[in-house]
């Protein structure tokens, strides 16, 4: 999922360069326009989230079996 952030954005910034695309790449991007800081916001925290649910899960799980009642 890391790997498709820094790809959206480079295929993204790239189309943005090229003048002479086919209409619908530049429909596609127009529609898009409006919606790009919410996409990179979007992409940007989503991983971020993931991450820091797991690494709560491990410490309870860390901590459930140290400080937890002996079985």
């Amino acid at each position: 999922m890391l790997v498709f952030i820094p790809a959206f954005l480079a295929l993204y910034f790239t189309l943005v360069q090229i003048h002479n695309l086919p209409y619908s790449l530049e429909l596609l991007l127009r529609i898009l326009q409006p919606l790009s800081p919410w996409l990179l916001l979007l992409l940007t925290l989503l991983p971020v989230a993931i991450t820091m649910s797991l690494i709560w899960k491990i410490k309870e799980a860390i901590l459930a079996s140290v400080f937890g009642p002996e079985h």
